[in-house]
């Protein structure tokens, strides 16, 4: 799971979820991450995941944008990258790792297996 830390900001300690691909930064209602600071454009930045596993973030012709204090049109970004659009400032990272809890699924499992071991036993004796 992909996150954006606002560290500056009318959302300044507040962070967003990237769940799908391409996620698109912007002033726009239709942006996945919605920034309404000065200088954001409505479709400011995409993000995008490319084959190699890499997350690539391309700024809207003509958009300005810096990540780690260096500009850029496109670049891989990398955990803990810092990008500034406009008036805000974003820090990306990889989220936290969630493991689910399978337990459930393993008793039902076992208790299927269970009753098919008690129904075969049942099918020998009532065949014999």
């Amino acid at each position: 799971m992909i996150q954006f830390r606002f560290l500056t900001g009318k959302m300044a300690g507040l962070a967003i979820k990237a769940g799908h691909f391409p996620f698109v930064i912007g002033r726009s209602s239709q942006a996945d991450c919605r920034l309404e600071e000065p200088g954001v454009w409505e479709r400011h930045a995409e993000l995008a995941l490319r084959q190699d596993d890499v997350f690539q973030i391309t700024l809207q012709a003509g958009a300005k944008g810096s990540v780690n204090g260096q500009p850029f049109e496109s670049v891989a970004l990398r955990n803990g990258d810092t990008l500034d659009f406009g008036g805000v400032k974003l820090q990306f990272f990889l989220g936290e790792t969630v493991l689910r809890d399978w337990r459930w699924r393993e008793r039902l499992l076992w208790a299927f297996l269970g009753i098919i071991v008690f129904c075969q036993i049942l099918l020998f004796y009532w065949m014999s």
